[in-house]
């Protein structure tokens, strides 16, 4: 896809748009990734992906770009300058020349915070159901 296609497209989009280098380094961050990341795109450049300036968490798209395989709404758990956790989904391709050098990768994040978020929620409000019901099905004792 031609550099301006990409950059009309990101912005329009509601996620953003990645691209590495072939040692996984970022070439390019749409601006979309500023408003979930907490950092300016550019000073993502250069650092490696997905790993945010001073994270220690590792993410399971690691092995996948380690292994030059696309990789689909990978989970990672992304600790977010504010101090509130974050949870984005990344897919990938991996990019080749014509003459099938590998060239990095390309791929989309999407902030799925509020879904995580919710689903935590819904399973500690089933686990507080659980035991509600088991409590009042108990034989009384006299």
């Amino acid at each position: 896809m031609p550099a301006a296609a990409v950059e009309r497209a990101a912005l329009i989009a509601s996620d953003w748009l990645w691209e590495t280098d072939p040692q996984g380094t970022l070439t390019y961050l749409s601006a979309g990734a500023e408003r979930h990341a907490g950092w300016p795109a550019a000073d993502l450049i250069g650092q490696p992906y997905p790993m945010p300036i001073g994270a220690e968490a590792d993410c399971p798209c690691r092995a996948a770009m380690e292994a030059r395989r696309p990789f689909r709404d990978l989970p990672y758990a992304y600790p977010h300058p504010d101090g509130e956790p974050r949870w984005f989904a990344l897919s990938g391709r991996p990019r080749h020349d014509r003459s099938g050098r590998f060239l990095g990768y390309r791929g989309v994040g999407s902030d799925v915070s509020d879904r995580h978020r919710n689903g935590f929620e819904r399973s500690e409000a089933h686990v507080r159901l659980v035991e509600q019901t088991a409590a009042s099905t108990r034989p009384w004792r006299t």
